[in-house]
């Protein structure tokens, strides 16, 4: 059994292809919603697991996230990788993909928190904020896990499916922009070998 997960826009079918697995297979595809109520309900991800998974899985996907520890609690022979890449990069692919933008689909304006470890409200940040958040606190569910990562950078070959980027190159953000990211981000991506703007 092979799952390998990370957050959104970090390569998965890419490594999917580099590694001849599934990437978010159909059996699984219900994890798009359901990933939702796992990021809170730690039972009901135990659940979700117990009736979707036979034990033979090999898959990337990345709304498998919330599941990772149920998975491992279920399956503990099952092998867990973490995919990570350049936040910088996943920031502006996320956000260039509706992640936050108020739209009707559940799984791109998931809640994280009600306030923050550093007082903030989650109602008061904008989409590029929360953006920053979700990338630092998905990943760090990974790595608390203790799952062996994969940089999306180390590989080699040719991005799949590469999306259209509407939200700009990190060159090009504010100076707010740069500094919250800093501020927020790079506490869990020095883990990574990834450096401040």
């Amino acid at each position: 059994m092979l799952i390998i997960t990370g957050c959104g826009h970090s390569g998965t079918l890419f490594v999917a292809t580099l590694f001849h697995i599934s990437h978010e297979p159909l059996i699984h595809r219900s994890a798009e919603t359901a990933c939702v109520r796992a990021w809170q309900d730690k039972e009901f991800a135990r659940q979700w697991v117990k009736e979707n998974f036979m034990g033979v899985e090999r898959e990337c996907n990345s709304f498998l996230v919330p599941f990772a520890d149920a998975i491992r609690q279920e399956f503990p022979e099952c092998n867990i990788f973490q995919l990570v890449r350049d936040p910088r990069n996943v920031v502006r692919s996320l956000i260039s993909n509706d992640l936050y933008s108020g739209d009707n689909v559940s799984y791109h304006n998931i809640k994280l928190f009600d306030k923050s470890p550093i007082g903030e409200k989650w109602e008061e940040l904008n989409q590029f904020q929360k953006t920053c958040w979700y990338w630092r606190l998905w990943n760090k569910k990974l790595r608390k896990l203790g799952c062996p990562v994969i940089r999306l950078e180390d590989l080699r070959g040719s991005p799949v499916h590469s999306k259209l980027k509407t939200f700009p190159c990190w060159k090009d953000w504010t100076k707010e922009q740069k500094d919250y990211f800093n501020k927020i981000v790079w506490p869990e991506a020095k883990y990574y070998g990834y450096e401040k703007i």
